[in-house]
């Protein structure tokens, strides 16, 4: 009760300086409690330079319904077709509305099964013979019955439709699965990049700039992750920023995988904006974008959409 009334007398003072209607309420009332919960602060959303701070303004008042597409599994891939051309998705082998849509006799020996509607329903499978169907089951279809994001203020995964992806897996070229580079574009162009290594096992990271000198921040993980700049960094930022233009804020999730620049996912949220790390405060003066304008809300109406 007391965090409630704490939010409404900061929604009274934001809007003596936001451009916040009665449609905003409801989001607003969310990422508020949200932010609270995982981060112990509530957002600024007037004078906030931090990373937490410009999310949370960008989930009131950047809302595009291009965000639920590209929020998307599935629906990613088109876009990143129609703007860089074909070669740099991993390959699509099936997509089904339910777990046994799929023909799982017609796959090949490795694959990667997904639900494309949230983050982490994932079954890596590098070897058939011993995939447990079962298991993979349970987790896929707890995940398209999952109502993903919205209770972190992510509306756009409310949109989208749940489905199950199959795909490429990515042989490993040494003992650990390949890293991730991700990309956090402002207004169309790299600010800095995220590389992950070591995931499932001794995970670490670095935190970039655009030209692949390390910083020294932290996001997520602890830091001191063994990055060395690839051969292919250049190609890897055009692609990025090919994908993100036309979007104020967006991180371009990429995979480099025996020279291959492939694109996973697109993230308008990262972790719903609710980072610990002190690095999120600096990094946030990393993503000046244009505030002078703002999109009517339309979550509301994508949210209805979705739960049809």
């Amino acid at each position: 009760m007391l965090l409630d009334l704490r939010i409404r007398l900061k929604w009274r003072r934001d809007r003596k300086h936001l451009p916040l209607t009665g449609e905003h309420w409801e989001l607003y009332r969310i990422l508020h409690r949200d932010s609270w919960r995982r981060a112990r602060r509530l957002p600024d959303l007037v004078h906030g330079r931090s990373f937490n701070d410009h999310v949370q303004w960008l989930k009131l008042f950047d809302q595009d319904e291009r965000m639920v597409q590209l929020s998307d599994k599935v629906g990613v891939r088109s876009h990143v077709e129609a703007r860089l051309g074909s070669g740099h998705l991993p390959t699509l082998l099936q997509v089904g509305k339910q777990f046994d849509d799929i023909d799982w006799d017609a796959l090949p020996a490795a694959f990667v099964v997904k639900a494309t509607n949230d983050s982490g329903s994932v079954v890596v499978v590098p070897d058939r013979s011993r995939f447990d169907r079962e298991a993979a089951r349970a987790r896929i279809e707890r995940g398209l019955r999952r109502e993903f994001g919205w209770k972190k203020g992510e509306w756009a995964y409310s949109g989208i439709e749940p489905r199950v992806l199959v795909e490429e897996y990515l042989e490993p070229e040494g003992a650990l699965v390949p890293p991730d580079h991700k990309f956090h574009c402002v207004e169309g162009r790299v600010a800095f990049g995220h590389f992950i290594h070591g995931r499932h096992q001794e995970v670490r990271e670095a935190i970039t700039t655009r030209d692949g000198e390390v910083l020294p921040h932290t996001l997520y993980f602890p830091g001191g992750a063994p990055f060395v700049r690839p051969s292919e960094w250049e190609r890897m930022v055009a692609v990025a920023e090919a994908v993100a233009q036309g979007f104020r804020y967006v991180r371009v999730d990429l995979f480099l995988h025996r020279g291959r620049v492939l694109v996973g996912e697109m993230t308008f949220w990262p972790n719903g904006g609710c980072y610990v790390e002190p690095g999120q405060v600096a990094l946030g003066e990393r993503m000046e974008f244009d505030r002078s304008y703002v999109k009517p809300p339309v979550y509301q109406r994508v949210r209805r959409r979705g739960t049809a």
